[in-house]
């Protein structure tokens, strides 16, 4: 499932639990690739491919965290 389809599913459904599923289930597979893969490599063209995936997995997390009506941490 995809962030759309939660969001489509939550709303539809007034069920927040289906958003907070797809987002704890979102951060348990970044952590995953974090702790497996350097973001930081030599190669310029995954180092680029590997920043777009941190930028655009913060993106979705903030803004179902917002949705949610919780304020996402700036850092830890």
């Amino acid at each position: 499932m995809g962030f759309v389809t939660a969001l489509e599913l939550t709303l539809n459904d007034l069920r927040p639990h289906f958003l907070c599923t797809y987002l704890y289930e979102l951060a348990g597979a970044y952590s995953s690739f974090y702790n497996a893969d350097k973001v930081m490599v030599d190669d310029t063209a995954v180092k680029a491919r590997r920043l777009l995936l941190c930028a655009r997995t913060r993106t979705v997390l903030m803004t179902g965290l917002e949705l949610l009506g919780i304020k996402p941490l700036e850092r830890m």
